[in-house]
């Protein structure tokens, strides 16, 4: 709130503009808005404040109660409602008052911000003590529970509350203060504990915002089950077994190893699937993430969870393009909650619209990371760790040993890149010590080493050029490139350099890269770019060629499928050759790997000294043009062409990219430089689509995004909640709001405030903790009814501001509805029917923000007297004669406004006048009169305005009060 710095007790204006309607401001005395805003709801109580005007709370001013401030509170509380219902002021500074509150409060000392409904609390504690007529509260026992399980439930509650007066008995203990009914069973011996518990203030929960529910798509790795056609495994040869005692390295039973057997678990087939998740609105987005791991079956570190941008489409532009618009996707940060999802702008991701037309749920998208260990591999290691195999089972072998032979057998076949992705650091460190130089006659292209540099450097990096010397052979240099550096950074060896091992295999003492390198993949045709982007993983050594391969075969994910259509026969070259391309790759690249180490004669070599090994002399250039040149021919029957880039494309709106020179180049399909020597950050890849013809038009273009497979029992539960909305029933409990109407009733949070609950209790029967139902309901209803809307959701990390707007009723509030069947209101007919009396607003957020009140101005006279038989049907206050036109006050020509359009405006008139004029027309008002105060600033408002999404804190008054409490606190006139 704003801040005023006053001196001392002051006050402004003319005098108060609505007479005998109080109507009176209060200054900001430093971020007291909460204060200001709080005390002038109060000060419109009925009863509260005939008690406080008339002078009654000075003969039961209880200033030695210990729980109380000494009356000091409710003396200036006094005071400053006098000043305010007197008439002469326009504004008033509550100095005495806010210093009285700071003496007794020391949080409310300072000038922060404070929360208007624990200051609302306070107040009404304090006053509560300070006028308690109980001097000297005595020991009440708890009732007794054999009792309770033997009395009737209103005789119950009567003497609960009987038990409640012998302690407390207060115009706040009339008036405000009702009892909530609670009731706990047990599950197993069925014992009910049944308790009554008096309240203030109702804290009802957004029922709707408590929970939210997330649409996630999860965009699949591409295997041979799911691209069958592209990916099919054409030649499954089963591997030598060199370690025959070794039974886990049976490779078949890997294509069983990872199938679901669990009905509701997605196909085999699937590439898309889409799962509705619910989840509270401040667990962490990682929460959300482990709950789609759980119901999809994918660990939760194998999925990247992200959220979409969509780059507008022009409406003129091809029907392709606007079928598949650009759709990027960045990760979402997990640690932060999931509230924050509601304000990502998905709403043109791919679908987000299509199958949820009233737009409840919020979109992401997950992508499955694409690569897979071979299984048995992975129980390999985990046994290595675990000491599961003995030196007797494999023969003496070293396990190490054991494990890369393995490996090696595994590289290169057939199911590799269409099942699974073996991680080469072995095999690359073997390759590193065979093909490791002892002349410079032994240098060669695309040797792995890693530099030792004098600061402790230690530097993975490839050779990429041998630049030889043909005047003086020994002088013959290597262009070395370290990995994710830029090649300005490569430097030169000699051979001095391997045998001082300045210079040394790779993995010597480096540590292998755990985490696989992370690219993008985008989609363009003509220089558009369209569709949705994806991701990709690569092992860092990985030859580019096994790259290229990778990247082709998860592309098959968008590759069209159905060969009925026209371009069938396009369709089945592109499919074929998609996978021969990929089995070239392996065939040649595997090649390479087993004529290097084929050289070394003693198969239990991986334990062994570098300078141990036999060493190979194999130059494969002619082996890298043979890939260079298959590859050529193959790229003529493919439906794209892969392109790299050093950065991401900057797209405008019409989806065609701001390019920059030398940003883009073929990719380089050679097994002569790794993944890791060519990046230096995130991968980017563009598939260059093209139709059979070459040409520029879109007709042809086999890029298709996948169906969705829809899980359906998350799906069943989603349509459920969407149904009871629909059907109504979401009245008295909505569970998710509605496009068109972004609110929820004062019912739903009082449904969800008693709906029956399951807690942790101990059971005094049997002794034990169980997981008991608990059920609340109202029980006895006060005059006075307050509502704190519980806005602010807070857990031990997150916290936020539900903004929803929470409709509530003018007139005519049926608590009935939550009150329980034994309840006095349903067995002696007490009245349940409340009408609107305040309003305290909150506007802004967690971190700042400022009050104000809209109240409902009822007449009361300087001495307390009220009128206190106000219907509340629509009729104006009546603590004024109401006027007829031609009566005698009246300005002549004056035609009855509605009270409502009053304003302050310009005085044409003398005050006496003005204000006397204002009450008349007040009292001919069809319309009741609301004020809103803004600290100092005072002014009607329609009544449509007193709902809004800034509601805060409600103040409700019982239609017929109860007549002992009339009879008690209020003047009649």
């Amino acid at each position: 709130g704003s801040a005023v710095a006053l001196n001392g007790e002051g006050s402004g204006g003319k005098g108060s503009p609505f007479p005998n309607y109080g109507a009176t401001g209060l200054m900001n005395l430093g971020n007291s808005c909460y204060i200001n805003s709080a005390l002038q709801c109060m000060v419109y109580l009925p009863m509260l404040r005939s008690y406080i005007l008339s002078g009654q709370y000075l003969s039961n001013l209880n200033s030695e109660n210990p729980l109380g401030t000494g009356g000091k509170i409710l003396l200036e509380f006094a005071e400053l409602t006098k000043q305010m219902w007197a008439g002469k002021y326009a504004n008033k500074a509550p100095q005495r008052f806010r210093g009285a509150l700071s003496k007794a409060r020391n949080k409310y000392a300072t000038t922060e911000q404070q929360d208007a409904q624990e200051f609302l609390a306070d107040m009404l504690d304090a006053l509560h003590e300070d006028s308690n007529k109980v001097k000297k509260k005595p020991m009440v026992p708890p009732l007794d529970d054999d009792w309770v399980e033997k009395t009737a439930l209103h005789r119950v509650g009567l003497e609960a509350w009987r038990r409640y007066l012998r302690r407390d008995r207060s115009v706040i203990a009339s008036t405000i203060m009702g009892q909530t009914l609670n009731r706990v069973t047990c599950p197993v011996c069925h014992h009910t504990s049944t308790s009554f518990d008096p309240f203030s203030m109702l804290s009802v929960p957004v029922p709707a915002f408590e929970k939210m529910m997330v649409r996630c798509k999860i965009l699949r790795r591409a295997t041979s089950l799911n691209c069958p056609r592209a990916l099919c495994i054409q030649s499954l040869v089963r591997p030598k077994q060199d370690l025959d005692t070794f039974s886990k390295s049976d490779l078949e039973s890997d294509i069983d190893m990872d199938l679901d057997a669990d009905p509701d678990a997605a196909p085999p087939s699937a590439i898309l699937e889409q799962y509705i998740v619910e989840v509270s609105r401040l667990s962490e987005i990682g929460v959300l993430k482990a709950s789609l791991a759980e119901m999809c079956g994918i660990s939760a570190g194998a999925l990247l969870l992200c959220e979409a941008e969509t780059t507008p489409t022009p409406s003129e532009g091809a029907a392709f393009i606007r079928q598949n618009p650009f759709v990027t996707y960045i990760p979402v940060n997990e640690a932060r909650p999931c509230a924050e999802l509601s304000q990502l702008g998905n709403e043109g991701a791919e679908g987000s619209q299509g199958d949820d037309p009233d737009g409840m749920v919020i979109e992401l998208m997950a992508f499955e990371l694409t690569l897979k260990e071979w299984p048995s591999v992975q129980v390999f290691a985990q046994d290595l760790i675990n000491g599961s195999f003995s030196t007797k089972s494999l023969n003496g072998m070293d396990l190490e040993d054991a494990r890369f032979l393995l490996e090696k057998q595994l590289y290169g076949h057939r199911k590799e890149c269409r099942r699974f992705d073996l991680r080469p650091e072995r095999i690359i460190n073997m390759m590193s010590k065979c093909l490791w130089p002892r002349t410079t006659a032994d240098f060669r292209r695309g040797l792995r080493i890693e530099y030792l540099g004098d600061r402790n450097q230690k530097l993975p990096g490839t050779v990429i050029d041998v630049l030889v010397n043909e005047d003086n052979p020994d002088k013959t240099k290597v262009l070395v490139h370290f990995d994710h550096l830029a090649s300005k950074w490569a430097e030169k060896f000699t051979l001095d350099d391997f045998l001082q091992k300045k210079i040394a295999p790779l993995y010597t003492k480096v540590t292998p890269r755990a985490i696989p390198i992370e690219g993008t993949l985008y989609h363009r045709h003509s220089g558009h770019y369209f569709g949705n982007t994806s991701f990709l993983h690569f092992h860092n050594e990985w030859s580019m060629a096994r790259a290229g391969a990778h990247i082709m075969a998860q592309a098959a994910r968008f590759l069209h499928e159905d060969q009925s259509t026209s371009g069938g026969h396009w369709i089945a070259t592109c499919q074929r050759a998609l996978g021969k391309a990929i089995d070239i790759i392996l065939d040649i690249d595997k090649a390479y790997v087993d004529r290097v180490l084929r050289d070394c004669d003693d198969k239990f070599v991986y334990k062994k000294p570098n300078d141990q090994i036999k060493k190979s002399t194999y130059d494969a250039s002619s082996l890298n043009d043979l890939l260079e040149k298959k590859m050529t021919e193959i790229f003529t029957f493919l439906p794209f062409v892969i392109k790299m880039r050093r950065a991401a494309p900057n797209i405008r709106r019409n989806g065609v990219a701001v390019e920059k020179e030398n940003e883009e180049e073929p990719f380089p399909f050679t097994i002569f430089r790794c993944v890791g020597s060519l990046v230096m950050g995130r991968m980017h890849f563009v598939l260059e689509w093209r139709t059979p013809d070459g040409g520029k038009s879109n007709e042809g273009l086999l890029y298709s995004m996948p169906t969705a497979w829809i899980h359906k029992p998350s799906w069943k539960l989603y349509k459920d909640k969407i149904d009871s909305q629909s059907k109504g029933e979401s009245l008295l409990h909505p569970l998710v709001p509605t496009s068109n109407d972004k609110s929820v009733d004062i019912g739903n949070c009082l449904t969800e405030y008693c709906k029956e609950q399951t807690l942790d209790w101990r059971c005094p029967k049997c002794k034990d903790f169980r997981d008991a139902k608990q059920s609340m309901s109202m029980w006895r209803l006060p005059d006075l009814l307050n509502f704190h809307i519980k806005r602010f959701n807070c857990t031990a990390r997150w916290r936020e501001k539900i903004s929803t707007r929470v409709d509530f009723p003018l007139t005519g509030l049926d608590m009935s509805n939550w009150c329980s069947a034994e309840s006095p209101a349903h067995q002696r007919g007490e009245s349940t029917i409340y009408d609107l009396i305040g309003v305290v607003n909150h506007i802004g957020g967690m971190t700042g923000g400022h009050y104000i009140a809209r109240c409902k101005a009822t007449s009361c006279g300087p001495t307390g007297s009220e009128e206190i038989a106000h219907t509340f049907a629509g009729t104006g206050a009546s603590g004024f004669p109401h006027g007829t036109p031609g009566e005698p006050g009246e300005l002549e020509g004056e035609s009855a406004p509605t009270g409502w359009r009053l304003s302050r405006g310009k005085e044409k008139d003398p005050p006496s006048v003005l204000t006397e004029e204002r009450a008349k027309a007040i009292g001919r008002s069809a319309e009741p009169l609301w004020l809103q105060f803004d600290d100092d600033v005072v002014e009607p408002i329609p009544p449509r305005h007193v709902v809004s999404e800034m509601a805060y804190v409600l103040f409700y008054r019982r239609r017929n009060l109860t007549p002992s409490n009339v009879a008690s606190y209020c003047t009649l006139e």
